[in-house]
């Protein structure tokens, strides 16, 4: 059988792929994920603090500030739905919009969630 794209392109060594791979601006990275543990009352239940990066280019980082509050309002949005698992709290928690180069603007917005099995 065929191998799909994806799973051929993930056989490629990491230094190819960076010298292939030019982002488009703006763009979304996930810059960190922490998961621990937050088990209560015999729930199985974990803590995730994400930082999203949104990264544009030279326009006084407004980019950066609009994928920020994009981000931010979608949180506000409907509850994320979970197979097997229910958000029971998602808020952020930091956010700001810096100059990462000269020609860079890099937001950064962290978010902490509680998911627990159900």
């Amino acid at each position: 059988s065929e191998v799909p794209p994806l799973v051929d392109r993930c056989q490629v060594s990491p230094i190819e792929r960076l010298t292939e791979a030019v982002p488009a601006y703006p763009f979304i990275d996930l810059a960190a994920h922490v998961c621990t543990p937050a088990d209560a009352s015999l729930h199985l239940a974990f803590e995730h603090r994400v930082d999203l990066a949104v990264v544009s280019r030279n326009d006084a980082g407004a980019l950066a500030r609009q994928g920020v509050a994009a981000i931010r309002a979608r949180l506000d949005g409907p509850a994320l739905v979970l197979s097997g698992w229910r958000c029971v709290l998602v808020h952020p928690i930091y956010s700001d919009v810096v100059r990462a180069t000269p020609t860079l603007w890099r937001g950064l917005l962290r978010i902490r969630a509680i998911v627990e099995a159900v």
